[in-house]
């Protein structure tokens, strides 16, 4: 079985401005990706954020940009990460192995993605509520494609509860404050 580790970079694909409006459960999909990115960084996992054609679809929403500071950005015109030189040499370079997606949309960047590194024998996990399209069909069609094809569809929480494994762990209080994260307080 597989399992998420320190060693998991994070990948945050094109929560834009002008995509966001039109996205199905977008309000918890973004804490969500919020929580992610602050347990990432608590967990000193590598993160990165994508940004389809951001001159026509807006840079990355405000509230997530905030928690993005410091972390590797790919401007793409291709749905996958993967179509773009600078992200497949970011991956080389960082020897990354595994990766953890979120974001939007689903059925096709996020899809896409976890697809072409699943065929370069990048392990991939994605958090269920952490990921949207504007249709709730099109995100549970592409979802079980992934499945079947390897990805490790999860919570979240679940996720970064297997870097803790204990309440002694150093880190679980500090986790445990990120989880508990809402809307008014995020």
């Amino acid at each position: 079985m597989k399992k998420i580790s320190t060693d998991t970079a994070l990948l945050v694909i094109d929560v834009q401005e002008r995509f966001v409006p039109v996205i199905d459960g977008v309000e918890m999909m973004t804490l969500n990706i919020k929580k992610c990115i602050k347990a990432a960084k608590l967990f000193d996992m590598r993160v990165s954020y994508s940004e389809q054609y951001p001159k026509g679809l807006g840079r990355t929403v405000p509230t997530l940009l905030n928690e993005l500071d410091g972390a590797q950005y790919f401007e793409k015109a291709t749905f996958s990460c993967f179509g773009e030189a600078d992200f497949c040499e970011y991956i080389e370079e960082e020897n990354i192995s595994s990766l953890l997606i979120v974001g939007i949309e689903t059925h096709v960047c996020v899809f896409q993605t976890a697809l072409d590194a699943l065929e370069r024998g990048i392990e991939v996990f994605v958090a269920l509520d952490a990921v949207a399209s504007r249709q709730a069909l099109d995100k549970n069609c592409a979802l079980k494609n992934l499945e079947t094809q390897g990805a490790v569809l999860s919570t979240f929480e679940c996720l970064f509860m297997q870097l803790v494994k204990s309440s002694q762990h150093k880190k679980f209080r500090d986790l445990s404050s990120i989880l508990k994260l809402n809307v008014d307080a995020g």
